[in-house]
């Protein structure tokens, strides 16, 4: 009699724990329903409106800018610049993307640069030639020379260019570096309250976390 009983025990802890299984399902089925803001896969909402836009396309946004997670993980999206399309390093100001080394909204002869703060800056462009205002893109690299950029240079390995690459304010030799070699580059700081890998910078913006080559 004690051994029918106890099967009978098992046989009703086993349904418990089976009900309580279910129920845990259907409650994280329902979690997941409720995290799911968005009709379509891939969707961000705007929170002023409860409009839904496809992220990384230009959705609401104006000018340059496209929309992203308002912050890492969201399902709320924000109008900010298109940093990971690019290898060289962009800027918001004033509601507008534009590139580190531009004219942009700078007096001639000068050009768009950003501090080890986050600010961004007009500063005397060292490349600037008087009256050209087309042709081949001159930038300034490591050691103050001003060269045009996709072009090989003397001190690049042979069959490399000068090109910009991704977090690096400066261009520079594009070839492949091996996991582990230093760049003796010096990180911008990074500020609270934005996603992992970027700092606010003075324009209220979360900017990716740039490396410094002024060595």
């Amino acid at each position: 009699m004690a051994i029918v009983m106890s099967n009978t025990c098992k046989w009703i802890s086993c349904g418990v724990v089976s009900v309580g299984v279910i129920l845990l399902l259907v409650f994280l089925y329902n979690i997941s329903l409720e995290n799911d803001i968005c009709p379509n896969d891939g969707e961000l909402m705007l929170n002023e409106t409860g409009e839904c836009f496809m992220k990384e396309k230009k959705g609401p946004c104006s000018n340059n800018l496209v929309f992203v997670e308002e912050k890492f993980r969201s399902k709320y999206g924000a109008c900010s610049c298109p940093y990971m399309e690019f290898n060289r390093t962009l800027l918001y100001h004033g509601g507008q993307c534009y590139f580190v080394f531009s004219q942009a909204f700078c007096s001639e002869g000068y050009w768009l640069n950003v501090t080890k703060e986050g600010e961004i800056i007009c500063e005397l462009n060292p490349c600037f030639q008087k009256g050209e205002l087309t042709g081949p893109e001159r930038v300034q690299i490591k050691n103050g020379s001003c060269v045009q950029l996709g072009t090989w240079v003397t001190g690049c390995p042979e069959g490399s260019i000068v090109r910009f690459h991704k977090n690096y304010i400066r261009p520079s030799c594009h070839q492949h570096i091996a996991l582990g070699e230093s760049f003796g580059a010096i990180s911008a700081p990074t500020i609270k309250n934005c996603p992992p890998g970027s700092y606010r910078a003075l324009s209220g913006k979360c900017q990716p976390s740039y490396n410094f080559d002024f060595k």
